[in-house]
């Protein structure tokens, strides 16, 4: 599943933001967030994407890099979390090198 989901980032963008919140989490107010990815290939056979998800009101950001590749019959997963996109993307890449 998690392979489908790098392949088209964007239904899990649509699905973060039509995610219902949990019954305990239902009495706060649930922050305005807007998501963006974009699709990401890296070395050999590195495929996945860029998440960005920030609140509206510009107060809080979250940035990741999802990555997998096959290989000899097993999926290798690559999951980055980082203050910015570029962290995000430089680490992933920097990992990615390691594993080549």
């Amino acid at each position: 599943r998690l392979a489908r989901i790098a392949a088209d980032p964007e239904r899990l963008v649509a699905a973060l933001l039509q995610a219902k919140p949990r019954p305990a989490a239902a009495a706060r107010p649930r922050a305005k967030v807007s998501a963006a990815a974009e699709r990401l290939r890296e070395g050999d056979g590195w495929r996945g994407f860029l998440l960005h998800l920030t609140r509206q009101d510009g107060s809080a950001g979250a940035h990741g890099a999802v990555l997998t590749r096959m290989a000899g019959g097993s999926l290798a997963v690559l999951i980055v979390v980082a203050p910015s996109g570029e962290a995000a993307l430089r680490t992933a890449r920097e990992v990615v090198a390691q594993q080549e």
